[in-house]
């Protein structure tokens, strides 16, 4: 999920709902919008099974094929050769991965 989860703080519950509910029937992974900062706490989707990535990435595999999902919030783009010197090389010149331009 892509940020801007609220626009004041009387809609946290909601999202936090919203998000463990999606948690319960696929992984989740979130990065914070611009809207969320200063209104977004640092654990508020803690427990809800979502994961938040913040230069950070997850490798997962659905059905046999491996899904890399990586998270930069707003403001952390500077981050982001240092994020990707940090995944693991692309699979085989076969693999149908996108290439990412920086």
């Amino acid at each position: 999920m892509t940020g801007d989860y609220i626009n004041d703080e009387e809609g946290l519950p909601v999202a936090r709902e919203t998000v463990r509910l999606l948690a319960a029937e696929a992984p989740v992974f979130l990065v914070t919008g611009n809207f969320d900062l200063g209104l977004l706490p640092e654990d508020a989707f803690q427990g809800t099974g979502a994961v938040l990535l913040r230069k950070d990435a997850r490798e997962l595999s659905i059905r046999g094929t491996l899904i890399r999902v990586s998270g930069l919030a707003v403001g952390d783009e500077p981050f982001f050769p240092l994020l990707r010197r940090k995944l693991p090389p692309r699979p085989s010149s076969t693999s149908s991965w996108p290439t990412i331009r920086t």
